[in-house]
């Protein structure tokens, strides 16, 4: 009799059915709260489109390798990924050649598969392949982390001087204008929605409201936050920082962690304040904290590298992009597109006039 190929194909539906084999594999090798099937449990009820397919890579029975992906037009596919998550959905044994799994995921699928793509890629957790004749990788952002090793008053330290002077001077310039700074810290599920509410009203004010992508109470983004913030704080996982001038709202971040990674997933700030850099000032007071409460390891920002954050680390790396494509898919671009050499050699017969 046959053996079933190791990888299989599911519904999406059944997800729930295989969330405790998904947070096994997370707990063996990621461990991020941002690959917790609690993370994606909300990822795919409010941004999937219910056409996405669960993939297991199994060995012997033993789990060994997931993903979440979906078709995105004929013989293409790719790992589901909406603009909410940092990593593409995908898990795997560091024991396995990310490589083959992907080659073997991809004969699995349904004929034509022209070309599978892993998005988004941290190669602290798996490490980027070598390219080769089907096989290519991209560089997609650098992104910035602080390692929380020490006493925060040696990682303020070791800031450069330019940084450190302008946070004092900065700060210094509040206290003659009396305001107060504050840090609230919110880990009540209770206090979510109002924090929500609160955050989402800074990124109105801002760019974000412009391009449609702001968070608001009554829009998937709002919803997706709500229910994720609820749910990770209530497991001690969630936190809401949010910093005052006084009784004004200036900024706010959206975080989740556990032991291994502290990820501020959003951050929103007054940009009428802008010129007294309240995202500097909340972020300098929050590194303290993490610091000082011993919760993390790892301080992660998991977006695209910013000018702020190299004040904050000099810590980087470049996520990628993978895609493992058909010789067919090659061979129709060398059809559509031919080389040099053949177009030369077609000229002789042109005829002339």
């Amino acid at each position: 009799m046959r053996s079933p190929p190791p990888w299989q194909l599911y519904p999406i539906a059944s997800f729930d059915s295989h969330s405790a084999s998904w947070d096994t594999l997370n707990q063996a090798n990621a461990q991020l709260p941002i690959l917790d099937s609690d993370f994606v449990r909300p990822l795919l009820k409010y941004f999937a489109t219910g056409r996405e397919t669960l993939a297991i890579y199994r060995v012997d029975d033993e789990v060994l390798a997931m993903a979440i992906i979906h078709r995105y037009k004929l013989g293409c596919w790719m790992t589901f990924q909406p603009s909410q998550a940092p990593l593409g959905c995908w898990l795997q044994s560091p024991s396995l050649s990310m490589a083959a799994l992907i080659g073997e995921l991809k004969k699995t699928l349904p004929f034509p598969t022209l070309i599978l793509s892993v998005t988004q890629q941290d190669p602290n957790i798996t490490a980027r392949p070598a390219t080769s004749k089907n096989l290519t990788t991209l560089d997609y952002i650098n992104t910035a982390s602080i390692p929380l090793a020490g006493s925060f008053e040696d990682y303020w330290a070791q800031r450069s001087k330019n940084t450190r002077q302008n946070f004092n001077r900065q700060r210094n310039r509040l206290a003659r204008e009396g305001l107060q700074t504050r840090l609230n810290i919110i880990t009540d599920r209770n206090q979510v929605a109002d924090a929500i509410a609160a955050y989402g009203q800074l990124e109105s004010d801002s760019w974000k409201q412009e391009q449609g992508t702001a968070i608001h109470a009554n829009n998937n983004q709002g919803h997706f936050y709500h229910e994720l913030l609820d749910d990770y704080s209530e497991k001690n996982k969630g936190v809401i920082f949010q910093y005052f001038y006084d009784q004004e709202l200036v900024a706010s971040d959206l975080c989740i962690h556990n032991e291994r990674a502290f990820i501020i997933l959003k951050t929103a700030f007054n940009g009428r304040m802008a010129n007294t850099s309240p995202a500097m000032q909340m972020h300098h007071d929050i590194i303290r904290h993490i610091f000082e409460s011993n919760i993390s390891n790892n301080i992660e920002f998991y977006g695209r590298e910013m000018n702020w954050h190299m004040k904050l680390t000099r810590s980087t790396r470049a996520l990628y992009h993978l895609n493992h494509a058909s010789s067919l898919l090659y061979s129709l671009k060398n059809i559509s597109r031919p080389n040099n050499k053949r177009r030369q050699d077609n000229k002789q017969y042109i005829p002339t006039r």
